[in-house]
């Protein structure tokens, strides 16, 4: 199918007929919703193709540009339809008021061809001999008008009387209807009807006419903005000003002030996303499948078919409008549709959104390969700079390792040898028993040495086991307090702090003892008057254990790295610095915290939250063994 745009009309002198295939002829008048137009032809051949139609499709544009030659419009219309008296004439299609108005207008059809028509309306002028009059009469096409030729269509019915009641009834003191439309045939036609609705059904009510046909954009802001209390102002159409050139449609919110005060409504749905609160106004569309069908009803069969349908109006409001002028819901229709001026802008340029956003994300892919490029220049030069100083800073962790560890071991060693071979010399017993103790408890330093090396050495290559079992807290805490009581300074009180009834918490009992034994130890090196307290209790669905002493403290600046390896507060306190980042490590592993809070010379409270389900009661538990991972630290059953 192929469709014939022919956009320059030429009056034939010698009414020569134009003879092709058979045909649809499409008789368009210029409107600013041509885009429609063209939609809808495109679909009408598809919709043709596809029910194996081959007719051709013929445009005619009418070329109607404002009213200032309405007067020849009806002349126009007889030459083209004369120009296409042929027997293969099989329809014609009247797309568009001016074309509408025009074909109606004709004395008698050329042929008898059956016709169809939309984006029209169901109101049309009666068109005058000259140019001179500014007053038209008005017909309806399905109340006054006969033609059996006239198949089907679509039009749309301005419901005059329904827009004035629903202004009475949101407003009921308003006196007069302000009126305002443009310089194009519907705003006349629309015009028309509301004069002669006005007439018959509402005479109590004053009609003020704002005419963009006679009166210039300014006159009629600056009339809008002098409009009394009780005025109700009414929009038709907004197209075309008085010189037949074209009205942006942001122009009607430059004349409609946000601030003006009376309210504002739409015949036909202008400004209803703008300046009106809104309008019972036609549900525009159209349905290319109902009128195709009928068209090629008229192809294939003589049967007559008659499918002429009137839009429905709808009562259409402006959600911002309604809250400025404070109407709620109750007062409103029930079958109302509440416009959002925002999505409805979306919506309007979605087109152009589309455009934009395709043209940005094309952009956005040039430039995240420019810069992805880029990065990953930058990513390989940064990992040789990022090599090149772990390597140097393993080799100072190294050194600094070696260093710490060969002073750490050297000092018990050296008072064992040194006490060792004065044991041998001596023969007094107090002083042999002496010397007995200095090298026992180096051994046992020496041995908390190499033993953290070696849970560290673990822990770093992901071997270290859990040998999990059912721990009765209470017996582990009184075990941990009578190991460590004769080790605290004869000035320290010593309290332990568990509850009453026992808990048991599912954990490997030696590295929770390990933890416990690494926090007394560092309470009973650091606290040599007041208390030192061992305790527990249970705390969001976990056990919360501590040991608080009344000790030297630690400064808030060395706070940071008191859990840090091989970082001591005292250096010249015994230790390796292990201690605290492998309770650290054995607590996290099992999905725990541990955390301190201290201040200089007031004391610590190192405490430990294990997240295991806490109970009162003892529970068969099977034991098992678990590892600790390297990377990620998590607990599986090995």
């Amino acid at each position: 199918m192929m469709l014939v745009f022919n956009f320059t009309i030429i009056f034939p002198q010698e009414k020569e007929k134009v003879s092709v295939d058979p045909f649809l002829l499409v008789l368009s008048s210029y409107n600013p919703d041509n885009y429609r137009f063209a939609q809808f032809t495109r679909e009408l051949e598809k919709y043709f193709d596809d029910k194996g139609h081959n007719e051709r499709i013929l445009i005619e544009d009418m070329g109607y540009n404002g009213i200032s030659n309405i007067s020849t419009w009806k002349e126009k219309m007889k030459d083209i339809l004369l120009k296409y008296d042929d027997e293969n004439l099989k329809a014609i299609l009247i797309l568009g008021q001016e074309a509408w108005c025009s074909f109606i207008n004709q004395d008698t059809l050329v042929r008898n061809v059956p016709f169809f028509v939309s984006f029209a309306s169901d109101n049309v002028l009666k068109l005058p001999d000259n140019n001179e009059t500014n007053e038209f009469s008005i017909l309806s096409v399905t109340k006054d008008y006969e033609n059996h030729q006239f198949r089907g269509g679509f039009l749309n019915e301005y419901d005059v009387e329904g827009n004035i009641k629903l202004i009475q009834h949101l407003y009921p003191d308003t006196k007069e209807i302000a009126f305002l439309s443009d310089n194009s045939y519907g705003g006349i036609a629309i015009q028309s009807l509301l004069k002669k609705e006005m007439k018959e059904k509402f005479p109590h009510l004053n009609l003020l006419f704002l005419d963009c046909r006679f009166e210039s954009i300014n006159t009629i802001k600056e009339r809008i903005t002098n409009l009394s209390s009780n005025t109700a102002l009414l929009i038709g159409t907004w197209r075309i000003n008085k010189n037949g050139l074209y009205l942006s449609k942001n122009i009607i919110r430059d004349i409609i002030p946000a601030n003006l005060n009376i309210p504002v409504f739409s015949l036909t749905g202008t400004g209803i996303n703008d300046v009106a609160i809104g309008g019972y106004i036609p549900a525009y569309g159209y349905n290319v499948e109902s009128i195709a069908d009928n068209i090629m009803n008229c192809f294939d069969s003589t049967e007559v078919i008659r499918d002429i349908q009137l839009t429905k109006s709808e009562y259409h409001f402006n959600k911002d409008k309604l809250k400025k002028f404070g109407i709620s819901d109750y007062m409103l229709p029930s079958d109302r549709v509440i416009n959002d001026p925002l999505e409805s802008k979306i919506k309007e340029y979605q087109d152009y959104i589309t455009i934009i956003l395709i043209v940005l994300f094309l952009i956005c892919i040039l430039f995240a390969k420019y810069i992805i490029t880029d990065k990953k220049l930058k990513l390989k030069h940064e990992e040789l700079l990022i090599a090149l100083e772990k390597a140097e800073q393993s080799e100072k962790l190294k050194t600094a390792f070696l260093a710490n560890m060969s002073h750490e071991i050297r000092t018990p060693l050296n008072a064992i040898v040194g006490f060792s071979d004065m044991l041998i010399d001596s023969e007094e017993h107090e002083e042999r028993k002496q010397f007995g103790d200095i090298i026992n408890t180096n051994n046992n330093l020496l041995l908390n040495i190499i033993n953290d090396l070696l849970d560290l050495s673990k822990i770093e290559a992901g071997s270290l086991d859990f040998h999990m079992e059912q721990i009765p807290l209470n017996n582990l805490f009184q075990n941990e307090y009578s190991s460590f009581k004769f080790r605290v300074d004869p000035n320290v009180e010593f309290i332990l702090d568990i509850p009453q009834k026992n808990i048991y918490i599912w954990m490997d009992p030696k590295r929770l003892s390990q933890i416990l034994s690494n926090y007394l130890s560092n309470a009973i090196k650091f606290t040599k008057s007041g208390k030192i307290t061992l305790g527990y209790h249970d705390m969001n669905n976990g056990v919360y254990m501590y040991v608080e002493d009344t000790g030297i403290g630690i400064a808030e600046e060395h706070h940071p790295k008191v859990f840090n390896r091989f970082e001591k507060v005292d250096t010249f306190a015994q230790g390796s610095g292990l201690g605290l980042s492998i309770c650290m490590a054995l607590a996290e592993a099992v999905g725990g915290k541990t955390g301190f809070e201290s201040e200089i010379n007031k004391g610590s409270k190192f405490w430990c939250w294990l997240p295991y389900n806490v109970s009162t009661d003892k529970k068969d538990f099977s034991p098992a063994t678990v590892k600790l991972q390297k990377k990620n630290l998590d607990i599986t059953a090995v």
